[in-house]
């Protein structure tokens, strides 16, 4: 079942139309494969899933082609969608996974809070379980399973999702590492909203909001301006540019910023909207020299005031040596909820491109390698130095390269290794312009060897006894059981039914849920962590004190 973790989650960027209380179509998206539209539907495949277990507590789930649910010991799923923003409103949203085993009683489904990255989530760290949803019940194997979220799910935006279940076996799904991964269904009214009409391309300028008698409007600063956040340009090389919003305290819900540049003197490789303030991001080369970028706020999510980064971009400098520029051109605003649309920019960044670089960083110091219980070894390393600037680290595991980071990152995970096999690591530095540093020194990591899984069940609890049988309760004790690794619960059976699981340390049990003169059969048996379960105890069968005459007592 585990999938070679070297397949990462299925994210990206796509386009789609933003209309929220604004007199402009500013464009946002997410990825072209984590949505598709058929008329009126939109499929969402899950932005990010994993799953936490009593178990393995501090294991990291996320890049599995399953998830888990079960009641002993605990499992629980969460799942992310992002719901992207559309003019249209939301009829009806329906929560869909698809099922690997069967099972007899189903799953709870809950709202959950979307602050969390699946990456990071673990046991000890899992978050609570919001409003309950609904509970499908029963279902087979290998099928799909569709649950009504309208109530959760009523506009765009980050939506959570917890899923817990009460079999004491595991239920398994298949994760968004599959084809067949987690879904939101979104139906839309097949009548959109008005779209107001885009304001046609003017010379940049202010467009003062009608306010209310007597209320100033907020003090307005230059709405979007760059900066270039690389020290030096080298020629060849990558450098970055980050763009900001800062309309002061007007709030802000939307921004679109169309940068123009010299396509034969710069080249766009990446937008990264990490540190950026507004979650729902696009960017799309529109024509050659012309990139367009989106941005918004999540759907009901507040509004942002102040100067913050809107995106941080990626150019390589194709030419030798001299300057260029960068601006901003026509289209480029800042929406308010207000629908006062900002299209005061400042003036663009001149871009000075050094000689070609011809130093090599040096090698990377310090590496150490580390491998722990949940089959991964954790690298990590001082910084190398370079002229310009170190881009990227690759890791060597043997002598193939197995990976590589950016140059701001001095830890790696490697989750590919096998159990109790040793492996040799180095790492080296490269720079925009190619140039790599010497490999490190070779450092080993040793994987551990995990025990074979307990498939032992322990010896069944022994001398099962009636302490008592009073009008409506029995009372029953038992000696302990014996197992390889430990006994976790014990089960009380009456009449061949389940009705009771305690704690390894109880060995009595009082059934109080009988009738006056009834009789029953008691079993009991003992389970271990693993989920084995001992054969029962011997039955014996005892009946209740029959009902008293009117007016007698009980007597002991």
């Amino acid at each position: 079942m585990i999938k070679n973790v070297s397949f990462s989650k299925r994210r990206g960027l796509y386009l789609v139309a933003l209309l929220a209380f604004m007199a402009v179509t500013v464009v946002v998206g997410f990825a072209a494969t984590q949505s598709f539209a058929s008329g009126n539907t939109l499929v969402v495949k899950a932005a990010e899933d994993t799953f936490v277990s009593e178990v393995s507590r501090d294991a990291d789930h996320s890049s599995l082609s399953y998830l888990q649910t079960g009641a002993n010991p605990v499992r629980k799923s969460y799942v992310k969608f992002h719901v992207p923003v559309d003019p249209r409103s939301i009829q009806k949203a329906v929560f869909k996974i698809h099922t690997v085993t069967n099972s007899p009683s189903g799953f709870q489904l809950f709202e959950l809070p979307s602050s969390w990255t699946d990456s990071a989530l673990r046991y000890d760290n899992r978050p609570t379980l919001g409003q309950f949803i609904a509970a499908p019940g029963s279902f087979a194997a290998n099928t799909w399973i569709q649950v009504d979220a309208s109530s959760y799910v009523k506009h765009a935006g980050t939506f959570g999702f917890g899923i817990q279940s009460a079999d004491a076996a595991w239920n398994v799904y298949d994760s968004a590492e599959t084809a067949t991964g987690p879904e939101l269904l979104i139906t839309y009214a097949s009548t959109p909203s008005p779209t107001p009409t885009a304001t046609p391309a003017q010379p940049p300028v202010t467009i003062p909001t009608p306010t209310p008698l007597g209320t100033p409007p907020p003090a307005v600063s230059n709405s979007l301006s760059l900066a270039l956040t690389t020290p030096q340009v080298a020629s060849g090389g990558t450098f970055t540019v980050s763009v900001h919003e800062n309309s002061g305290a007007v709030p802000v819900n939307a921004v679109q910023a169309n940068l123009a540049f010299d396509p034969t003197k710069l080249q766009y490789v990446s937008t990264d909207s990490t540190a950026a303030a507004f979650p729902l991001a696009a960017a799309t080369v529109t024509a050659p020299g012309t990139l367009q970028l989106s941005r918004a706020v999540n759907g009901g999510a507040p509004a942002v005031t102040g100067d913050k980064i809107v995106a941080t971009i990626t150019f390589r400098a194709l030419m030798l040596a001299g300057t260029t520029r960068i601006d901003f051109g026509a289209g480029s605003l800042v929406a308010t909820p207000s629908a006062r649309n900002i299209l005061k920019t400042s003036p663009g960044l001149v871009v000075n491109v050094a000689t070609p670089d011809a130093q090599a960083p040096t090698a990377p110091t310090n590496v150490a390698a580390t491998a722990s219980a949940a089959l991964a070894v954790t690298l990590t390393w001082a910084p190398s130095t370079d002229n310009v600037g170190v881009v990227r680290y690759n890791i060597t595991r043997g002598s193939l390269v197995i990976a590589s980071v950016a140059g701001t990152v001095l830890r790696y995970i490697d989750a590919t290794v096998l159990p109790g096999t040793t492996y040799v690591y180095k790492i080296s530095a490269a720079d925009a312009t190619g140039w790599q540093s010497p490999q490190s020194a070779a450092v080993p990591a040793s994987t551990i060897q995990p025990p074979a899984p307990d498939t032992i069940p322990p010896s069944p609890p022994g001398r099962l006894t009636v302490l008592s049988a009073l009008l409506t309760q029995v009372n029953l004790t038992w000696t302990q059981s014996t197992d390889n690794v430990g006994i976790a619960r014990y089960w009380v059976y009456r009449d061949s039914i389940l009705i009771a699981s305690l704690a390894a340390s109880t060995r009595s049990y009082g059934d109080a849920q009988i009738s006056a003169g009834s009789t029953h059969s008691y079993t009991v048996s003992a389970v271990d962590a693993a989920g084995n379960q001992s054969v029962r105890t011997a039955s014996v069968t005892v009946t209740a004190h029959p009902p008293l005459p009117t007016g007698a007592a009980l007597k002991f």
